[in-house]
């Protein structure tokens, strides 16, 4: 059970992102901006963080690394969340996510050219899975196409890929919750001088709206975060990525049931090649097919 433990880990993670849709759809309907949502999301996160924050107990805290953490989240993690967002206005939330989810394959091949790591049938099966199997858990008749919204969806996943990469260099260094705390500080820090430069920080004016924003920061952000740093310890990021494709499952089924959203023939053909893929990249394959050299 241990072996499988990170794996888990990584995979509740994604389940837990998902819930990020639910929780952005209905604050972005109450009337809130990407950044105030976004601020008010990361702040919150911080926070909660901290009271479980400890200071190592035999050997030195690596500064360096935590200071690479923080660069981490107020710069790729936080310019891919904003790209998404701001992606789904000008192409709707299917497309948005198409395009973000091409992110495992830039992790398999940022993998593959800078770690030299090999690449397996197995995984290369399981990339050729994704992106159908997307399409069709997320096109709906109300999407469309736009330049522009294409654009910040090919940001968010190059950004986001970028960072899923750099998180297992750095998560191996410091605790999964000093690593989650700087990602997060450093996203609050971000979205703060977004909202300063446009003069608008809308504050929670109900308690519904507050403990939605909870939500969005424990459920939606500090959980999977803790999971994922946790997962990455030991799994390795191109197979991390690839079963983080479970979130956006989880963004369907959680709209199904708190959202009222239906659930099409094509999406449940999309979730079940989603799982495929998950799934897939479980059985180890011994003889590479694609090297880099």
């Amino acid at each position: 059970m241990n072996s499988f433990l990170p794996i888990i880990c990584v995979a509740l993670s994604g389940i837990t992102f998902g819930t990020i849709g639910y929780f952005g759809t209905v604050l972005l309907e109450a009337g809130y901006s990407e950044s105030d949502m976004l601020f008010w999301r990361f702040i919150l996160s911080t926070l909660f963080i901290t009271p479980f924050l400890k200071m190592p107990k035999h050997s030195k805290m690596p500064f360096k690394a935590l200071g690479f953490c923080f660069v981490l989240g107020c710069t790729f993690y936080s310019f891919g969340t904003y790209c998404l967002f701001s992606a789904i206005p000008h192409v709707g939330s299917g497309i948005a996510m198409v395009i973000f989810y091409l992110f495992p394959l830039l992790v398999a091949i940022l993998n593959w050219l800078i770690d030299k790591r090999k690449l397996t049938l197995i995984e290369i099966g399981a990339l050729l899975l994704i992106l159908p199997g997307i399409m069709l858990l997320s096109i709906t008749d109300d999407t469309d196409f736009n330049v522009f919204g294409i654009l910040l969806g090919l940001g968010s996943a190059l950004f986001y890929g970028t960072y899923f990469y750099s998180s297992q260099k750095i998560g191996q260094k410091i605790p999964s919750q000093w690593a989650s705390f700087m990602v997060c500080l450093g996203n609050a820090a971000s979205f703060a001088m977004i909202c300063f430069s446009q003069q608008s920080l809308q504050i929670p004016e109900t308690m519904i709206v507050c403990l939605q924003y909870i939500g969005f920061a424990f459920i939606g952000t500090v959980l999977p975060l803790w999971l994922l740093f946790y997962g990455l310890k030991k799994v390795n990021v191109t197979k991390a990525a690839l079963v983080s494709v479970l979130e956006p499952i989880s963004t369907v089924l959680i709209g199904v049931l708190l959202l009222d959203e239906t659930l099409s023939v094509h999406q449940i053909a999309g979730i079940i090649i989603m799982l495929c893929a998950a799934l897939l990249v479980q059985f180890n394959v011994k003889k590479p097919v694609i090297t880099a050299h």
